[in-house]
C-alpha cells in the first residue's frame, strides 16, 4: 500500500481519484490548496504526488519547484485538461519536461492505475 497525495483545486476529481485509489488499496490524501499540501508533505511521508497543473494561487509548475527547493523528491503525476491561453500552455509544456508523468484529462481509471503502478515502480511512461 503507498501513500498517495492529491492536488487538484475541483473537489469532484479529488474524490473520484480518492476512491478509485483507495478501492486500490493506496492510503490517499486531499489537498485543494498547493500551500495545503506542501504542508501535509512536511508532515507525513508520501510515496506518490499527483497534482494539477492549473490551479489558482500557485500552479503545478510551481509546486513542483517548491517540492524540489524542500528537497522532496519522490514521483510526480502531473495532470491537466487543456490550456486555455499561451501561458498556460507553457505551463503544461514545462510540467511534461519536469513532472515524472503527465496525463491528460478526463483520465480512463485504467490509465490513472497503470500510471500510479508504473510511478511507484520507477518506471517511466
Amino acid at each position: 500500500m503507498a501513500r498517495i497525495l492529491i492536488l487538484d483545486d475541483v473537489m469532484d476529481i479529488l474524490e473520484t481519484m480518492s476512491f478509485l485509489l483507495i478501492a486500490e488499496g493506496h492510503g490517499v490524501r486531499i489537498e485543494t490548496q498547493a500551500q495545503d499540501a506542501l504542508r501535509s508533505l512536511h508532515a507525513t511521508r508520501y510515496d506518490l504526488i499527483i497534482t494539477d497543473a492549473l490551479m489558482p494561487h500557485m500552479n503545478g509548475l510551481e509546486f513542483l519547484n517548491a517540492l524540489r527547493e524542500h528537497g522532496i523528491l519522490i514521483p510526480v503525476i502531473a495532470m491537466s485538461g487543456g490550456a486555455t491561453d499561451s501561458y498556460n500552455e507553457h505551463i503544461l509544456g514545462a510540467l511534461r519536461d519536469t513532472a515524472t508523468y503527465f496525463l491528460r484529462k478526463p483520465i480512463h481509471p485504467s490509465s490513472l492505475c497503470e500510471a500510479v503502478t508504473q510511478a511507484l515502480e520507477g518506471e517511466k511512461l
